[in-house]
């Protein structure tokens, strides 16, 4: 039995650490249901939103891991996602970035798209922990994927 509660316990950890990244889901899952048989716009600007986000990482391998998928990404000159997060600190631009790369993810299952999406997850489930005020990241992400269906 001891055992048993040995093994289970980095599943209980690691399930408990995602708590964030699932409320921040619920409040868009509604909406993502809702246009399911429309294909999403495509993230104008994460290339430079990426970039601007790495800016403002507050850790060496998070600025690195940002700029490593931004170089990854096509560069279509766009400032949208910049003028977004503009001046936010790095938890609410972050939400605000995940809401548009986890959005396409769900709905398209892009391979590509994946293993950003889950670093992003990461990081904002990491950054939670820290937060004084969650309601604003909470509300970065929602409107940044109200504002993705709206565009």
């Amino acid at each position: 039995m001891r055992f048993a509660s040995f093994l289970l316990f980095p599943a209980l950890l690691a399930a408990s650490d995602a708590r964030f990244t699932d409320e921040l889901w619920i409040q868009v899952e509604a909406m993502v249901q809702q246009h399911l048989p429309q294909k999403p716009p495509p993230a104008a600007g994460l290339r430079n939103a990426l970039r601007a986000l790495a800016e403002k990482a507050p850790r060496q391998e998070w600025r690195e891991a940002l700029n490593q998928r931004a170089a990854e990404i096509p560069d279509d000159r766009s400032n949208i996602l910049i003028d977004r997060i503009g001046e936010k600190p790095f938890p609410e631009a972050l939400a605000a970035i995940l809401a548009r790369l986890w959005i396409p993810w769900e709905i398209n299952k892009d391979k590509h798209a994946e293993a950003t999406v889950s670093q992003l997850t990461r990081m904002m489930n990491s950054v939670a922990s820290t937060l004084d005020d969650p309601a604003r990241v909470k509300q970065a992400f929602l409107e940044s994927a109200r504002e993705f269906y709206s565009n």
